[in-house]
């Protein structure tokens, strides 16, 4: 055809073959720069993910080293008190028996007793009087002790029926009292011991042993320091004298003590 040209189509277009195209292609693929960005972002994102796994590590390792901290501080702190629990022990283990005695001590109550002379008969009769019973000397109380209770002791040998019958205290609420040398019957005295009714049972004309009767009654608002005190079974001024069943129980080698609790300030 007049004018034709093989390479071009329908239009004036260029018409390329296969192979051109394939050629073509290849060569645009080759010189082809890749976005800039694109390494420059995925550059950034690894930096990023090398960075937070670097302050991950960081805040990781501070975290190990205040636990650590930590631990070293409550060992030490725990080593110190087994410390101080073993020295506390040591030396309670170590006291000196004397020093244990002391501390002992300190915590416990003394007595000290006080004895009059015996007398060495009393008889009680059948109608009450007054009987008086041996004194008693309270002496040498150690100053740097204080008094905490005091009772006053009998003692009885001996009992002995002369009524020819079976004899005994005949009467309830009988006393034995205590004054200080001082004071007066009637007036400053308390009562130390109590007797019962059929006390000092004794089978008629016979001799049977005695006892040894400790009161119940505080008796340290009269019997407070060094001094001679009184005992009296009152019949005068108390009407409470101890009396017998029949004439006579008599009683043998009798004598009185006080007792003396004391303990440290």
């Amino acid at each position: 055809m007049p004018g034709s040209n093989p390479g071009l189509g329908p239009g004036g277009a260029v018409t390329l073959t296969p192979a051109a195209l394939t050629a073509i292609q290849a060569k645009v693929l080759s010189d082809a720069t890749p976005f800039p960005g694109a390494r420059v972002d995925a550059t950034v994102s690894s930096r990023a993910a090398d960075a937070t796994v670097a302050k991950d590590a960081t805040v990781a390792k501070a975290a190990t080293v205040a636990l650590d901290a930590t631990v070293a501080k409550d060992a030490t702190v725990a080593k110190a008190a087994t410390v101080a629990l073993d020295a506390t022990v040591a030396k309670e283990a170590t006291l000196s028996p004397k020093a244990a005695q002391t501390e002992a001590a300190k915590s416990r109550a003394f007595f000290m007793d006080f004895w009059g002379d015996p007398i060495d008969k009393i008889t009680v009769p059948a109608a009450a009087a007054d009987l008086t019973f041996p004194d008693v000397v309270v002496a040498a109380l150690p100053a740097d002790l204080s008094i905490i209770r005091v009772v006053a002791m009998l003692k009885v040998r001996a009992i002995k029926d002369t009524s020819a019958a079976d004899n005994k205290i005949n009467a309830a609420n009988k006393k034995l009292r205590v004054k200080v040398s001082t004071g007066a019957w009637g007036t400053n005295d308390i009562v130390a011991v109590d007797f019962t009714q059929n006390q000092w049972y004794t089978v008629a004309s016979t001799k049977e042993g005695g006892d040894v009767m400790v009161g119940d009654n505080d008796i340290m608002s009269v019997v407070s320091a060094n001094g001679t005190y009184n005992f009296r079974s009152e019949q005068t001024n108390r009407s409470d004298a101890i009396v017998a069943l029949g004439a006579s129980l008599e009683l043998y080698d009798v004598t009185v003590g006080i007792r003396v609790y004391l303990k440290t300030p």
